[in-house]
């Protein structure tokens, strides 16, 4: 599994932090957050989904600061 944060801006809009989650296989029950696949090099197909309803990215962010965990699920 990965997780990055991708930082993008459309047109004239606000700066928007996105986290993404790459899964080697698909996650069951979480269609909703499925963004869609991509290819890499060396380990082949991953599924990306929106880190937001990745239930292991939000674990990762609370024990790296519980304040930001907080405010992303108010």
């Amino acid at each position: 599994m990965g997780i990055e944060t991708v930082i993008v801006r459309a047109g004239g809009g606000p700066v928007m932090q996105i986290p993404v989650t790459y899964r080697s296989a698909p996650v069951g029950d979480a269609e909703r957050w499925f963004i869609g696949t991509m290819q890499h090099s060396v380990r082949g197909t991953r599924w990306v989904y929106d880190g937001l309803g990745d239930p292991v990215d939000g674990e990762l962010v609370f024990r790296a600061d519980p304040c930001v965990a907080w405010a992303r699920l108010s």
